[in-house]
């Protein structure tokens, strides 16, 4: 999927269709009322599934959001140098919380290691709440050192500036990298936060973008989950399940590849689960690309399936073919098992260009749709005896 379009979806979106809702003037009380409770609601939501599917991240980040709106609007009832200073304190609260969410891992929720995260979201509260509360003058003193000016109706600071735009960038950024869900989620629920920020109207409309806000986490959280279930993580490819519903959404005709790493347990037993890891995730990268309309799955093991919606067997064979070809010529090279850790980067440098290149190939076998109920099955059980007797007929082959 292009960088841009998963980034837009679901996140951006969501948060596109709350922006243009609050334009509506009919549905304004629906609005009071979900920015009244939605908060709160969502955020038993976010600790239900985050217990649920060990998504603790999700849970930190919903926490964050409802704190930072409880927060405002203590700022907004005391009014005067409070509310500003609130406004901005957890303006650069917020995005460096998010910032740190996207870069830690997944540790459980009730363990050790969530408490004392759970702990130290409780105490940035209370350091916030007491500088906006007992100190706004010299917050806002502090935060005003280098004021932006903006249109009116809107205030920021440039330390504001800095903070949110740099985590901004750096969950873009890994995003990039990842293709993460929640690094997506995190992305669009901060510029749904700063909205909420930004916003010089009613209180409850303020609090309804923080609830968009921790909306957007929570279908990250299960566009996270269904990923997991759908989705390799060795190899980023789509898994057997996804497999297995693609074939049987298919009605017209279908061919389907079984591709095999060439000896792989012996590769496996002679250099290692790492270096074997390395192997699968390169012929994964090689079948990615194949072409005429052909979409790679990981079947399991060294197994890989190739699915070509609407095309026959003799369509898709010099496809195959290429992409056979396109294995066998990506030489795979070796790191000497024997470095020292120690070793100087000149030394690590040596040793790696003159590691041991080895081959790599794949036999492939491709079948076309078979006839019956069963066909998906049935046509996965073909394409597997064509796949023996290309292991049987020499390996680096494609039989049909």
């Amino acid at each position: 999927m292009h960088f841009f379009v998963a980034l837009l979806i679901p996140g951006g979106l969501i948060l596109a269709a709350a922006a243009i809702v609050t334009l509506i003037e009919p549905w304004r009380p629906w609005l009071t009322l979900l920015g009244t409770h939605g908060p709160l609601v969502l955020l038993a939501l976010a600790f239900l599934l985050g217990w649920r599917f060990n998504r603790s991240r999700l849970v930190y980040g919903a926490l964050l959001l409802f704190l930072a709106d409880r927060l405002l609007l203590a700022g907004n009832t005391t009014g005067g140098l409070a509310s500003q200073a609130a406004s901005w304190l957890v303006a650069l609260v917020l995005p460096l919380n998010f910032l740190l969410l996207s870069c830690l891992r997944e540790r459980g929720l009730f363990t050790p290691i969530g408490g004392c995260r759970l702990l130290a979201i409780a105490v940035q509260a209370g350091i916030v709440a007491h500088l906006a509360f007992e100190a706004p003058l010299t917050v806002l003193r502090w935060l005003a050192k280098a004021d932006l000016a903006l249109p009116k109706g809107f205030f920021l600071s440039l330390p504001v500036v800095l903070a949110s735009g740099a985590a901004a960038g750096v969950i873009l950024w890994r995003f990039g990298r990842r293709r993460d869900p929640l690094d997506q989620g995190l992305f669009w629920a901060l510029a749904s936060a700063m909205a909420a920020l930004g916003f010089q109207g009613p209180v409850a409309l303020s609090s309804y973008f923080f609830a968009t806000a921790c909306l957007i986490l929570l279908i990250a959280a299960l566009e996270s989950a269904h990923g997991m279930a759908f989705r390799d993580e060795l190899t980023g490819l789509p898994g057997r399940r996804a497999l297995n519903e693609a074939m049987l959404r298919l009605r017209g005709p279908y061919s389907v590849a079984m591709v095999d790493v060439d000896h792989f347990k012996k590769f496996n037993d002679q250099y290692g689960h790492d270096v074997g890891d390395q192997v699968l995730r390169m012929v994964a990268g090689r079948l990615r690309q194949v072409q005429g309309g052909g979409r790679a799955f990981r079947y399991g093991g060294e197994e890989f399936t190739i699915l070509f919606p609407g095309k026959g067997r003799q369509e898709v064979l010099p496809c195959l073919e290429a992409v056979r070809e396109a294995v066998a010529s990506a030489r795979f090279r070796l790191r000497n098992a024997k470095r020292s850790s120690r070793q100087s980067k000149a030394s690590r440098g040596k040793s790696k260009r003159t590691g041991k290149s080895v081959a790599v190939t794949v036999s492939i076998g491709v079948a076309e749709r078979q006839s019956g109920k069963e066909h998906a099955e049935r046509t996965v059980q073909a394409a597997d005896k064509a796949l023996y007797l290309a292991k049987e007929g020499g390996r680096n082959r494609v039989a049909t």
